[in-house]
C-alpha cells in the first residue's frame, strides 16, 4: 500500500513572510505605491503570486496591466531576496524525516511559481522531498485539486491513503477537493478557526506532532 503526504511550502515548511513582504514592498515603492506591515502579508499570500499582486495594489489599480507591471519588478526582487530571512520552522525537517521513515512518500505543492518553489526547497531541504511542484501552466493553482491528484497518480496512492498538510483555507480546500485527509498547522500564516472552518480533519500545533497525527 502506497501512502503519501503533500506539504504546502510557505507557512508550513518555511517562514517566508519577511522576504515576501520586503520584496513586494520594495516593488510597490518603485511604482510609487505604499507598502504594508509584514504581518498584513499573512492574508495576502497563499493564492499565488498574481493574487498577491492584485491584493496589494490600490483600488483602481488592480487591472491586468498594473498587475503585470508589478510582477515584472517583484519577480526579480524576490528571486534576489528569497534567502535573506526565510528559514524552516523549528523541527520541521525532523518531522518530515520521521514520516519518510514510516514509509510515506513526501511531496511539496505550492502556489509559489514553480522555479522559485524548486529553488527554495532545494536550498533549505536538499533532496529530502520525493517531489516538488510549484505553480505553472501545467495545472491550475490550489485549491483546484488537479496538481494534488497528479501527485497521487505519480505515487500510485489512493486518496484515502494520502494527507495534505498546510496552514491556510486554500490548503484545506485543496485537500477536501482531492479527497485526502486535511491536516491544518497552526504555526504558519493563518489561525486555527480558519483551518477548521475550511475542513481540517486534523490540527497540528507543532511540527513534531505530525508523525504521530498522520496515521491510518
Amino acid at each position: 500500500m502506497n501512502k503519501t503526504v503533500i506539504f504546502d511550502l510557505d507557512g508550513t515548511l518555511l517562514n517566508t513572510l519577511s522576504d515576501l513582504a520586503d520584496s513586494m514592498n520594495e516593488s510597490l515603492r518603485i511604482l510609487g505605491f505604499s507598502g504594508y506591515a509584514t504581518e498584513k502579508y499573512r492574508y495576502f499570500v497563499g493564492n499565488g503570486v498574481r493574487e498577491l499582486a492584485r491584493g496589494v495594489l490600490p483600488e483602481g489599480k488592480k487591472d491586468d496591466e498594473s498587475i503585470d507591471r508589478l510582477l515584472k519588478i517583484y519577480n526579480g526582487i524576490y528571486t534576489k531576496n528569497q534567502f535573506n530571512k526565510t528559514a524552516p520552522y523549528d523541527n520541521i525537517e525532523e518531522a518530515v524525516t520521521a514520516l519518510k521513515a514510516k514509509g510515506f512518500s513526501v511531496w511539496v505543492l505550492s502556489n509559489k511559481p514553480d522555479p522559485n518553489t524548486k529553488m527554495i526547497a532545494a536550498h533549505y531541504f536538499g533532496d529530502l522531498f520525493d517531489g516538488v511542484m510549484g505553480q505553472s501552466d501545467a495545472f491550475p493553482r490550489k485549491p483546484d485539486p488537479a496538481a494534488a491528484l497528479h501527485i497521487l497518480e505519480r505515487t500510485e496512492t489512493a486518496p484515502e491513503n494520502a494527507f495534505f498538510v498546510g496552514d491556510s483555507s486554500t490548503d484545506m480546500k485543496t485537500a477536501k477537493a482531492a479527497g485526502v485527509t486535511a491536516v491544518g498547522v497552526t504555526w504558519g500564516f493563518r489561525d486555527e478557526p480558519e483551518l477548521l472552518e475550511n475542513g481540517a480533519d486534523i490540527i497540528a500545533h507543532a511540527p513534531l506532532e505530525l508523525p504521530d497525527l498522520i496515521k491510518f
